[in-house]
């Protein structure tokens, strides 16, 4: 047997080779234009530096390819915030060197309060947002780093950085602008259109059978699939960031669009509560035939048309059987909540996809804070990796230990949120940071002293950027490529006359690797918060929202209350038990029950839906 196996084992080992080459082929055609993009804003913000004599030109270089994202939603956020969060650590830093002028110990225990703030702040913002929170910690990190030794040049070194960087921000935006069009809209509209299609057919699906399982018990596949559905219903934010960055005038429509996001989250809960009292009351058979005889078709086919006639059909079909049978009323009124959200959910996508559709009457919702605990932990881990690479420089006497201080406060920003994934993000940082030092040698020695005009540096520029930046766009090795991506220039440090001195070469280079190890090591020692505690303290504070609300302490609106616990359940780490997920799906039924007076009464909103798609 061992030669018919061997043959069987060798015939699929090539088909799934060459598959995986057909993928990694497909994602570097696609990141090819990315790719261009990178190398060419980088190259004109350099130029740009260069004629206006700019201090340390690089950096506008840098922070062009740090802006170029292969998205242009996330690149214009980024570039938004970039610039915001620039200011702020540009002022901070001003403000720490005239208040400590010759205190050295005492700057050095403000800065590191200040990376903390930053650290925290940035913790508890998501996405762009929070980027830019922990910019202004490393932007002021940078220019600290440049004017520690000499801290009477502090306004001319701010405004040189500021300026580099903020050329660097203008030129890629500009670049990313007229050469890429957005496609964040419609692929908001496809998610969202496709995440109330699931919620529609799982409802029928509940609707049509009774499960075996009992849900909430841990291994149930009600509880994995809730987990499931409420990780994909969070990562729908990130895309509404997206469309925002490409069309600031939807910053005030996209209102619609997050209420949507937390009726499906409502849609999830309902589902979940139908099926766990799938044995109580009358036969669930009764609401399934209930339902018009077109909708009971999606089940098999959900994506056919006009599912969002029938499901606004399907409200009204079940909100009359809770009228004539008040033995079912409980069930239908609670499955013709999933139908109005969903339903809503499909106006909202369609209203996406098609702008000149009159825009969806659906109130705007308030956000619920996140947890302070992660964020005060990392707060701690910065301000000490912090505080150690200013021991190791006062200790050494190290000329470029400045540059390790800054290259420490840089990972441990950006990282730290990562939670559970920082100190391997940290690692791969390094590593890249590694991988681009060694790149800048190559150039800096073997290539760039036979070329002596601005052709020759764009030409190696592109000969790098634009293979790392084509790389950086597959999930696998980004962690190690993106890193070396945006680090390659600044190692390279380009200037109008190039000097080829490999002592600060490989001085400048050390500060940077043993900032990023620093920054590593801190991490590995100095853990995140547990996983099971963030999962417990998420889980807590939704049980004691809905206490509020059955004690009467707290009486929001049923879109305040969606939008609260949705927002618990994006604050979920995603790799916490099914169980607790299931949990956030009880409090938020319980808490939606005492709101709406108990499960039995048809709120007017869904009537009011209901009767829209009646019209």
């Amino acid at each position: 047997m061992s030669g018919p196996l061997s043959r069987i084992r060798s015939r699929f080992g090539r088909e799934v080779a060459r598959r995986s080459k057909s993928a990694w082929w497909q994602a570097i055609r696609a990141g090819i234009p990315f790719g261009l993009r990178t190398a060419l804003a980088a190259s004109i913000a350099l130029a740009i530096a260069f004629e206006l004599e700019l201090d340390k030109a690089y950096w506008a270089g840098t922070t062009a390819a740090i802006v170029c994202q292969p998205v242009l939603g996330s690149a214009l956020r980024k570039a938004l915030f970039r610039m915001a969060g620039t200011i702020a650590g540009a002022t901070a830093a001003v403000v720490l060197f005239a208040c400590f002028p010759q205190d050295r110990i005492g700057f050095t225990l403000s800065f590191a309060g200040w990376c903390a703030l930053c650290a925290f702040v940035g913790s508890r913002l998501t996405f762009f947002a929070g980027y830019g929170a922990m910019l202004a910690g490393y932007s002021a990190a940078i220019i600290t780093g440049d004017v520690i030794n000499a801290p009477d040049h502090v306004f001319d070194v701010v405004l040189a950085r500021v300026t580099e960087i903020e050329l660097g921000i203008v030129v890629a935006t500009v670049v990313l602008a007229t050469t890429q069009f957005g496609d964040s809209r419609q692929r908001l509209a496809e998610t969202l259109r496709t995440l109330a299609e699931q919620a529609v057919a799982d409802l029928l699906t509940v609707l049509d059978a009774v499960p075996e399982s009992i849900p909430g018990r841990p291994g149930c596949p009600a509880a994995a699939e809730a987990r499931d559905r409420l990780t994909r219903l969070a990562s729908v934010a990130q895309t509404i960031d997206q469309v925002t960055g490409e069309a600031t005038h939807w910053r005030f429509r996209l209102a619609s669009v997050r209420t949507a996001q937390d009726g499906l989250f409502a849609c999830y809960a309902g589902i979940w509560r139908l099926r766990a009292s799938s044995g109580d009351g009358p036969a669930p058979g009764r609401l399934w035939r209930a339902l018009p005889g077109r909708l009971r078709d999606h089940v098999t086919a959900v994506v056919q048309p006009h599912l969002l006639t029938d499901s606004r059909a399907g409200v009204l079909a079940l909100l009359d059987l809770a009228e004539r049978e008040p033995a079912a009323a409980p069930r239908a009124v609670r499955a013709a909540r999933v139908l109005a959200a969903a339903a809503d959910a499909l106006e909202v996508a369609a209203w996406l996809a098609n702008p000149d559709r009159p825009h969806p009457a659906i109130a705007p919702a308030l956000t619920a804070p996140a947890d302070p605990l992660p964020a005060l932990n990392n707060a701690g881990r910065a301000y000490a990796s912090i505080v150690v690479a200013t021991i190791l420089w006062m200790a050494t006497r190290w000329p470029n230990g400045p540059g390790a201080i800054t290259w420490t406060a840089i990972p441990v920003l950006l990282m730290a949120p990562q939670q559970e994934k920082a100190a391997d993000a940290a690692a791969g940082y390094s590593m890249g940071v590694i991988l681009a030092a060694g790149m800048a040698a190559i150039m800096n020695f073997a290539v760039l002293p036979r070329l002596q005009t601005f052709g020759g540096l764009a030409a190696v520029l592109s000969l790098v950027l634009v293979p790392l930046a084509v790389l950086s766009t597959i999930p696998r090795v980004l962690a190690l490529i993106g890193p070396a991506m945006i680090n390659f220039i600044p190692l390279l440090a380009p200037t109008n006359q190039m000097t080829y001195d490999t002592g600060s070469f490989y001085n400048a280079s050390s500060g940077i690797v043993v900032g990023c190890a620093i920054a590593a090591v801190a991490l590995c020692v100095w853990p995140p918060v547990p996983l099971r505690i963030r999962e417990r303290r998420v889980v807590a504070s939704a049980a004691a929202d809905c206490a509020a609300i059955g004690a009467a302490i707290w009486r929001p609106t049923p879109a305040q209350w969606r939008d609260r616990m949705r927002t618990r359940a994006s604050g979920m780490p995603e790799a916490a038990e099914p169980q607790s997920f299931v949990q956030l799906l009880v409090a938020f039924s319980s808490g939606d029950d005492t709101l709406h007076g108990g499960a039995g009464s048809p709120p007017i909103a869904i009537i009011g839906a209901g009767d829209r798609g009646a019209h």
